[in-house]
């Protein structure tokens, strides 16, 4: 096989990437885009906030649960306990 007149693929893929790419380019970066794009990505953060603090306080409910148990209880106080597990 020779090498001769073959050209890199790569070099011509690339040329040919960049001048197709343009108007994907144009289209992501048009406002209205880029505000439906943040909406979105507002919407997924709170989301994940609202899981990260579920997580956090079930952690904590979880923790104060486990500490009233350990300690003596004054008798009000257990069934107070037992009615919230």
């Amino acid at each position: 096989m020779s090498a001769e007149g073959t050209e890199s693929l790569a070099g011509t893929r690339e040329t040919e990437s960049l001048a197709i790419g343009e108007p994907l380019m144009e289209e992501v970066c048009e406002q209205e885009n880029c505000k439906q794009a943040l909406a979105q990505d507002r919407l997924q953060l709170a989301a994940l906030y609202t899981l990260q603090h579920r997580l956090h306080a079930k952690r904590r409910v979880s923790w104060w649960s486990r500490a009233s148990a350990d300690t003596p209880a004054a008798p009000a106080a257990r069934c107070a306990l037992a009615a919230h597990r």
